[in-house]
């Protein structure tokens, strides 16, 4: 999983938490569903893989604002990694 090594503060980073549905979500969490999600949609391609694609994701603010839902529904509509 990615630790964000551009983050300028990094203990602010890693104090980052994620708001989902009124649950408090870390990174780890988050990068974790949104895995699975694209797990779902690519069961072939190892775990690993899509860690690395979430945590990537999560160091952008963006992607990091949305649910791992929602950030891989999104993600899923621009094409990336499309069969």
């Amino acid at each position: 999983m990615s630790t964000c090594p551009q983050a300028s503060d990094v203990v602010q980073y890693w104090m980052f938490i994620q708001y989902s549905g009124g649950n408090i979500m870390d990174a780890q969490e988050w990068q974790s569903g949104f895995a699975a999600r694209l797990q779902n949609q690519w069961p072939t391609i190892p775990i690993d893989e899509l860690l690395d694609a979430a945590g990537d994701l999560w160091c952008d603010e963006h992607w990091r604002a949305m649910s791992p839902e929602e950030a891989a529904f999104r993600w899923l509509k621009l094409g990336v990694l499309a069969d």
